[in-house]
């Protein structure tokens, strides 16, 4: 019985016997693999940190070291407008440099229940997180009419707060073709909340008080 346990010779490519540690283990991964995994890993959680840090910045009002330009622009990428110093904002639906952002704002903002956002307008989607709607990673976001609604009252308050404090203000909020975009909006008393609406990510200009 003894002998059943034991594991048979191997003849190796010259015929001769072999060891069992000559036999390579095909269960175990590959270095590539790991080393792919472990790229990953880290990737993701670089991506967390950077969502959390906004996040912060947004519940503290506290700017950053790496402040954009005076000119204000954040690029045309998510990167680009990660490393000027810029963040997203959830309102405008845009990546701003730190001055363009009205933080009290955006706080109140994001406590409405019906700030939410979808990756897909299909049926059963679940809306995204929070953490991943401030990565800004998506080109396009869908929402729901109501988010449309308190977008234009809260660029409105916006753009009054600005005149008042003599602040900063993105081009978005200045811009005419949105404004008259949001007085059709409310005009229109018909309309599901419930069907999804395409907004675009954008990289406008922070307009720096003289």
């Amino acid at each position: 019985a003894e002998s059943l346990t034991k594991p048979l010779p191997l003849l190796d490519e010259h015929g001769e016997l072999g060891s069992q540690a000559d036999v390579p283990d095909r269960c175990a991964p590959s270095g590539i693999f790991r080393r792919a995994l472990q790229a990953v890993i880290v990737l993701l959680v670089i991506v967390a940190l950077s969502a959390a840090y906004d996040l912060h910045r947004v519940s503290t009002g506290s700017p950053s070291s790496n402040t954009a330009s005076s000119s204000g622009v954040c690029g045309s990428d998510p990167v680009t407008a990660r490393f000027r110093g810029c963040m997203f904002d959830p309102i405008s639906v845009a990546w701003l440099p730190q001055e363009c952002h009205d933080f009290d704002l955006t706080r109140e903002f994001l406590e409405l229940e019906k700030a939410q956002f979808w990756t897909k307008a299909e049926a059963g989607e679940q809306p995204i997180s929070l953490a991943n709607l401030m990565q800004g990673r998506h080109s396009s976001l869908f929402v729901r009419k109501s988010y449309l609604q308190y977008r234009c009252v809260f660029a409105w308050r916006k753009s009054h707060g600005a005149v008042k404090n003599e602040t900063a203000l993105d081009g978005y909020t200045t811009d005419i073709n949105e404004l008259m975009k949001c007085e059709k909006l409310f005009q229109d008393t018909e309309g599901d909340d419930e069907r999804l609406h395409q907004v675009t990510v954008r990289y406008p200009t922070c307009i720096l008080p003289p």
